[in-house]
């Protein structure tokens, strides 16, 4: 059974518009949901790259990992502010409901992400035993390179994981 509710998106006062908080809310929610699911096929492109040993589109998409971790961070800097700003706006199901999404995000990727990364030091030390033995060519040495990039990346956005973690816990105790 749905349940139907009207909302008003825009109101009106002396000829100017603005959004209503429920907009606002509809808008802050498609943004993390958006966001989230855009961190999850981020680290899933960037695993299939590393899987065809395509290390350029690979090492795109971990430095787009590390702007969407910190596009999460911003979001959840967000909802600290409004929490601040007016905590009676806010229910306990939408913290509850933002709180289980991000630590499911995090705890899910953080254990993909371990697995990539090792994975790619795996992949380089390959390479560089390939380049030690005389086996390894340019493009071996250019795979190298990209991948302790991606490796940086990874742990960087672990790290950001982290601290979003530690976040988690002050905003639990400012709620």
């Amino acid at each position: 059974t749905f349940v139907y509710k009207e909302i008003r998106l825009i109101n009106e006062q002396n000829k100017s518009y603005h959004l209503t908080n429920d907009a606002l809310d509809f808008l802050f929610r498609s943004k993390e949901i958006e966001s989230e699911l855009d961190y999850s096929v981020t680290r899933f492109r960037m695993k299939e790259y590393m899987k065809r040993d395509n290390y350029s589109e690979a090492l795109d998409a971990s430095r787009e990992l590390v702007s969407r971790i910190r596009n999460m961070k911003i979001s959840m800097d967000d909802f600290l502010l409004r929490c601040r700003e007016n905590i009676s706006r806010i229910t306990i199901d939408q913290y509850d409901e933002i709180m289980l999404r991000i630590r499911n995000l995090l705890d899910s990727e953080y254990s993909k992400l371990t697995e990539i990364r090792t994975n790619a030091e795996n992949r380089i030390k390959t390479l560089i035993d390939a380049q030690n033995s005389g086996l390894g060519d340019n493009e071996t040495k250019n795979h190298s390179i990209a991948l302790t990039e991606i490796i940086k990346n990874i742990e960087q956005t672990i790290n950001e994981q982290r601290a979003l973690i530690n976040k988690k816990s002050s905003l639990t105790e400012a709620y």
